[in-house]
Order: structure tokens, then C-alpha cells, then sequence
């Protein structure tokens, strides 16, 4: 896949985007510690809550700062 490529479908806020590359890790490291939640019989991967902190932090936008509070305080860090 090229790196760096954002596909999507729908209109926000029901978006859904596919990245073929994120800030904070690769994806390799990524794809080891993924969380697969199933729905209607598929299998579906998502980052790990861990790997989608790193991401937020390595992008470090204001609402990613916002996000990376909220989810530490839900994961009790």
C-alpha cells in the first residue's frame, strides 16, 4: 500500500476513513497488538487503546491532546 494515502466513505460525522500510514508507530508494530471486535460475523481490527494514545501523541493536534487525556482517564493511567 502507498504510504501516507487516506481513503473514505460517508459524510461526516458517519465517516469512516482507511489510512494506509498514522503518526507514532508502523504498521507492523500495530498490527501485533490490534484489538478485533466481530461484527455481523466479520472480524474487525482496530488499533490497540495503547497504539491509538501513541498516535495521538505523535500527532499532537489539540483535539488529539484532548482525546489522549480522556483516554487515559478512562484506562485509569
Amino acid at each position: 500500500m502507498e504510504p501516507s494515502i487516506v481513503f473514505q466513505i460517508g459524510v461526516a460525522p458517519r465517516r469512516i476513513d482507511f489510512l494506509t500510514s498514522i503518526d507514532g508507530l508502523d504498521f507492523v508494530e500495530a498490527d501485533k497488538d490490534k484489538e478485533q471486535v466481530e461484527l455481523e460475523g466479520l472480524m474487525i481490527p482496530f488499533l490497540s487503546k495503547g497504539h491509538l494514545i501513541q498516535n495521538k501523541e505523535a500527532t499532537g493536534g489539540g483535539k488529539d491532546k484532548l482525546d489522549v487525556r480522556q483516554l487515559k482517564e478512562r484506562l485509569g493511567q
